[in-house]
């Protein structure tokens, strides 16, 4: 999906204490890391715990629409804003992730009527393919749908046990709320927690209503038959190929408008199989380093081939090659 970074910001500058042996008790104290960020974010509010209340800058009642991951504070769980910061997206033909959309999109119209017929609003969609075939671009695509057209929130699962407290403390505080939770890299969130837990997640006492859950893997054959083989944790299993000869055409244009013909067909043509990771360094290496079509499309069909040190040119002028 793109490169999500953090939003809470620099580290505030500590004053400097004068240590001093003898330094005179009136002697104005250095301001502290606490006092900056007391400064930064004065109490405004209680946070009412109970029979505990602290000082908070700010409440409220709903999150603003967005990218969140789970955390874990000294304080407790919580929900960090992800500044997600991405190229200016481009919606590609491809008629398999219009069907994903035009499905995610018919899902949230219909939410409302499940309750009329006993069933819990939820969906999930598993997205598989090679690296770079726009699984991330279709999940991207759906999650920023939903924040922009109605106002929810997409959450990038964590830990699971500490993902379905944090969607459980949302569904508390905003029941309705559209919400889209992201696996990606299933295959290595099973590897890293184990299957018990993310099963429990999808589809288990911890799972919650009015959401999507959407995975991603470049490996279902990882992933054990509980994952793939059941709807109600994965409705839908669909594999996602590398971008069709319309559709890198489309991408070429709208990155290098007023592309001459002859230049844009022997694109296009040259890079069947190529990923939009590898269209795009096309772009940047052509036209925004100067380097020449012939040596940058030569380079990136190379790098389809996987780096040996065995075979390394370098190593060979040197040597070290057989």
């Amino acid at each position: 999906m793109s490169d999500p970074a953090p939003p809470f910001g620099a580290k505030i500058a500590a004053g400097t204490a004068n240590r001093r042996m003898h330094a005179s008790e009136d002697t104005p104290r250095s301001a502290s890391p606490r006092d900056d960020q007391a400064n930064l974010n004065p109490p405004a509010a209680w946070a009412d715990l109970g029979d505990l209340f602290m000082p908070v800058p700010k409440t409220t009642r709903a999150l603003e629409a967005g990218f969140y991951t789970p955390i874990e504070t000294m304080r407790g769980r919580a929900l960090r804003r992800m500044r997600v910061r991405t190229d200016n997206l481009v919606e590609l033909p491809d008629p398999v992730i219009d069907t994903l959309l035009t499905e995610f999109v018919t899902f949230w119209k219909r939410a409302a009527a499940f309750g009329g017929i006993g069933l819990s609003p939820k969906r999930g969609l598993l997205l598989w393919g090679p690296p770079g075939s726009g699984k991330t671009s279709a999940v991207q695509r759906m999650a920023e749908h939903m924040i922009r057209e109605l106002g929810g929130i997409c959450v990038m699962a964590g830990p699971p046990s500490l993902t379905a407290e944090i969607l459980h403390d949302l569904r508390m505080i905003e029941p309705h709320r559209p919400l889209v939770v992201v696996f990606e890299d299933l295959d290595a969130l099973v590897d890293r927690f184990g299957e018990p837990e993310l099963l429990a997640l999808l589809d288990g006492e911890t799972q919650i209503g009015n959401v999507v859950n959407v995975a991603t893997t470049n490996y279902p054959e990882l992933l054990d038959p509980r994952f793939v083989n059941r709807p109600g944790r994965f409705d839908r299993i669909q594999y996602v190929g590398m971008p069709t000869e319309e559709a890198r055409e489309v991408y070429i244009k709208a990155r290098v408008p007023g592309i001459d013909d002859v230049r844009l067909a022997r694109w296009v043509k040259d890079s069947d199989g190529w990923s939009i990771a590898h269209l795009r360094e096309l772009v940047v290496a052509t036209e925004m380093l100067g380097d020449a079509d012939d040596a940058t499309i030569e380079r990136l069909a190379g790098m389809h081939q996987k780096p040996d040190s065995k075979r390394s040119p370098e190593l060979s002028a040197v040597g070290f090659g057989a």
